[in-house]
């Protein structure tokens, strides 16, 4: 939108429907029990002077690459689509224990990271955020993250009644927090992304 002239409306859709590939039955995919099925619809608009959507910090590390995945299917699989095993038709963890291992250690961290470095670039400090719009993770982690900034959970959307519905919940968030009053005109709010890869992601916006 910023480099074509010709760009003045986008409509952005998100939607994740993953709960027919989870195993219940699994315990090595349990943190995925919470999955839940979700859409959300952003409009954005040239010009727009009103929530400015600023600038989004990431970090990606391939090291967990092939954590996470439906082993049975993917361009690996391809040539042997007819004797994929039933197990493998579902999200499974390769290694659980080998995963929370080197995952555990740098998870918060990161979160930290790539919201402190989406609101330095945005031109703010961590003293302006007002409002976190998360998705869905560990109660633990979040109460963590929001401390760190010196904001509640007043600050915050918890997604505990629609589950987790992967690219959905910080927009989710987002509104929801608006509703209940917690996002305010001139608000700092920083949505909150993360994804099996693994990967971390953070987006700075101006409320009102």
């Amino acid at each position: 939108m910023l480099c074509d002239n010709n760009l003045r409306h986008v409509l952005l859709v998100s939607s994740s429907k993953e709960t027919q590939i989870i195993n219940y039955k699994n315990q090595n995919s349990r943190f995925m029990f919470n999955f839940g099925d979700g859409a959300a619809a952003v409009l954005l608009e040239k010009g727009l002077n009103k929530n400015l959507i600023l600038e989004t910090h990431m970090i990606s590390d391939g090291q967990f690459a092939e954590d996470v995945a439906v082993y049975g299917v993917g361009c690996k699989n391809f040539s042997k689509q007819k004797d994929i095993k039933f197990k493998d038709k579902f999200l499974d963890v390769r290694d659980i224990k080998n995963m929370k291992k080197r995952l555990d250690p740098i998870t918060l961290n990161n979160f930290n990271k790539v919201i402190a470095e989406s609101v330095r670039k945005s031109g703010y400090k961590n003293d302006d955020i007002s409002f976190i719009a998360p998705i869905f993770m560990k109660r633990s982690i979040l109460m963590s993250i929001l401390e760190k900034y010196n904001l509640t959970e007043e600050n915050s959307f918890v997604l505990d009644e629609y589950g987790h519905c992967q690219s959905s919940d910080a927009f989710i968030s987002l509104v929801e927090g608006y509703k209940k009053g917690r996002l305010k005109e001139g608000d700092i709010a920083v949505l909150l992304g993360a994804g099996t890869g693994y990967t971390w992601a953070a987006t700075t916006i101006r409320w009102g």
